[in-house]
């Protein structure tokens, strides 16, 4: 069994673990239960390690993707340009 996540946009099952980084995954930590999100994004759920036979609860906390930044950048620099064209235009 395995942590998964249902996007409604595309129809896919994303295995949570795929997110997980490589010293986590060496660690041992495999997520097997999402059990919740929140309005913000976050997921929990839980965790085993296979190394220790230890359990635990986990929190996934939401990243914007790159592209999210880029399109912010590119906005803010069209709000700028417009800007400075009306004061030339104005003065």
């Amino acid at each position: 069994m395995a942590a998964a996540l249902w996007d409604a946009s595309t129809g896919a099952v994303i295995d949570l673990n795929s997110y997980l980084s490589v010293s986590q995954i060496s660690e041992g930590i495999v997520l097997v239960q999402a059990d919740g999100i929140s309005d913000e994004g976050f997921i929990v759920g839980q965790y085993y390690n296979t190394l220790t036979g230890q359990d635990g609860a986990f929190k996934l906390l939401p990243v914007p993707e790159p592209g999210t930044y880029a399109l912010f950048l590119l906005g803010l620099g069209g709000l700028g340009m417009g800007a400075r064209r009306r004061r030339e235009t104005e003065a």
